[in-house]
């Protein structure tokens, strides 16, 4: 299924990752069930049309990803240890913002909130009381 990487720069290895996405997405819109569970998830059946745009060559935004500098406040990038790409794409924040906290989720994917919920929301509880964001 289609991800929502936020990622600075391009991977090497972003066309195979591509493909990758684009035979999962193709194999759930081919399953009945599957579509059925994601119809029940979202409103309405819009989930299908952004699936779409994984296809296209140059869909994800690296030139609005790559121009961090700018950034002037506390940002908190919470990532599974499983993607290795996402786990680079922190680093490459650090190299760029300086008031970055990168939380390396161990045994989740990326879909960290889910796969690790506990963890996720003690994370994210620090972050925002430490930066008294309420």
């Amino acid at each position: 299924m289609a991800k929502s990487r936020v990622i600075p720069t391009k991977p090497d290895d972003w066309e195979e990752l591509q493909r990758i996405d684009i035979e999962r997405q193709d194999r759930i819109l081919s399953d009945e069930n599957a579509k059925a569970y994601f119809d029940g998830l979202h409103e309405s059946n819009d989930w299908t049309k952004f699936l779409s745009l994984v296809k296209q060559q140059d869909w994800y935004p690296f030139h609005e990803t790559s121009n961090v500098q700018n950034v002037t406040i506390p940002v908190l990038y919470i990532v599974g240890e499983e993607k290795q790409h996402e786990v680079f794409g922190a680093v490459q924040y650090k190299k760029r913002v300086s008031d970055i906290h990168i939380a390396v989720i161990p045994f989740a994917s990326h879909l960290v909130h889910d796969n690790q919920p506990g963890i996720y929301t003690n994370f994210l509880e620090m972050f925002l009381q430490k930066n008294k964001i309420t």
